[in-house]
C-alpha cells in the first residue's frame, strides 16, 4: 500500500477541493469569538448566529437532540435557548459540526446520514464513562468519522450502495473501497479536515476510526474516541440495521469495549433511550 502522503495526493486528484464549500463568514467569526480567552457575552453569540438563517435552524435542531435536551421538559425554539442548552464552551467545539450537518448531511443515502447522527449521539451519551473525553468532543468525533463517505457519495454514483455493503465488514472497508475506487472514505475525510482546518487530532480519529488493533493507537484520547465510535457504530448496526450485523461487527463491538470497559447495562440503557422501540399493540 502506498504511504499515506501519496494516498492523500491521489485523493486530491480525484476530488475537486474547490467544490467543497468555503466556511461562511458568520461561522468563522463565531469560531473566533468562542476561541477568545474570555467567554463572550451570550447576547453577542446570539446576534452573530441570527445573521445566518440556516445556521440558526441547524443550531436549534442540534439543541433538540436528546444528547443535549434530555433534561429539558419543552423543545428548544429560540437561538438563546439553544445556546443555553448547548453551552458556550460546548458550542465552540460544535460549530464546525453544526456547519457540516447543515452543508453536507443530506448529500448521501439517508442511512449514511442517520448513522453519523446516531453514532454522534451515542458517543456523546457514553462519553462520561470514558476518561479524558468530554461529551461535545465525542459528539463531534462521531459526527465527522464518516465525513469522507459524504465526499465519496458526491463523487461516485454507486458509492451509497457500496457503503451499505461494507457495513458488515468494518475492518475491511478501506481495502474494499481502495480496490473499487482507488480511494477510501478515511483518506477522503482527511481532505475535509485540511480544507476546514479541523486539526491533526480530528484527522487521526477519522483515519483510524475502523482500525482493528486499537492497541496500536498510541494517543490515549484518540484511542478512546476511536473505541467509542466503534462501539457506538456496532450497537447501532445491531439494533437499527440488523441485516448488516455480522461476526466482524460483533468482533468490533467486543474489541472496542475491552478498551472502554463500559458496563453492558449502561450501554443497554443508552440504546433504549436513544432508540426506543415502538410499543406493541
Amino acid at each position: 500500500m502506498l504511504p499515506l502522503k501519496h494516498r492523500i495526493e491521489h485523493a486530491q486528484t480525484l476530488f475537486d477541493m474547490n467544490k467543497i464549500s468555503a466556511i461562511p463568514k458568520e461561522i468563522l467569526k463565531l469560531n473566533s469569538l468562542l476561541s477568545q480567552l474570555e467567554m463572550p457575552e451570550t447576547s453577542e453569540v446570539v446576534k452573530l448566529i441570527s445573521q445566518n438563517m440556516n445556521l440558526t435552524a441547524e443550531l436549534i435542531k442540534t439543541a433538540n437532540y436528546p444528547v443535549f435536551s434530555k433534561n429539558r421538559a419543552t423543545n428548544v425554539s429560540s437561538i438563546r435557548d439553544a445556546v443555553d442548552v448547548i453551552g458556550l464552551k460546548s458550542l465552540k467545539s460544535l460549530v464546525m459540526g453544526i456547519y457540516y450537518s447543515m452543508e453536507y448531511l443530506g448529500r448521501a443515502r439517508a442511512e449514511i446520514n442517520q448513522l453519523s447522527l446516531n453514532t454522534a449521539a451515542m458517543c456523546s451519551f457514553l462519553s462520561p464513562n470514558v476518561m479524558n473525553v468530554n461529551p461535545d468532543q465525542a459528539y463531534l468525533a462521531g459526527l465527522f468519522y464518516n465525513s469522507g463517505a459524504i465526499l465519496m457519495a458526491t463523487k461516485f454514483k454507486d458509492y451509497d450502495d457500496a457503503f451499505m455493503e461494507t457495513l458488515s465488514s468494518p475492518f475491511h472497508n478501506k481495502l474494499i473501497e481502495n480496490k473499487r475506487y482507488t480511494v477510501c472514505r478515511h483518506v477522503a475525510g482527511l481532505l475535509l479536515v485540511k480544507k476546514w482546518q479541523l486539526g491533526k487530532f480530528m484527522g487521526h480519529v477519522i483515519y483510524q476510526s475502523h482500525k482493528k488493533q486499537l492497541s496500536d493507537i498510541e494517543d490515549d484520547q484518540i484511542r478512546a474516541l476511536v473505541a467509542l465510535i466503534q462501539l457506538s457504530e456496532a450497537c447501532i448496526i445491531q439494533h437499527e440495521m440488523a441485516d448488516y450485523y455480522s461476526e466482524e461487527v460483533e468482533m468490533m463491538r467486543q474489541n472496542a469495549n475491552k478498551e472502554l470497559m463500559i458496563e453492558e447495562q449502561e450501554i443497554s440503557e443508552t440504546i433504549a433511550f436513544l432508540f426506543p422501540q415502538p410499543s406493541g399493540g
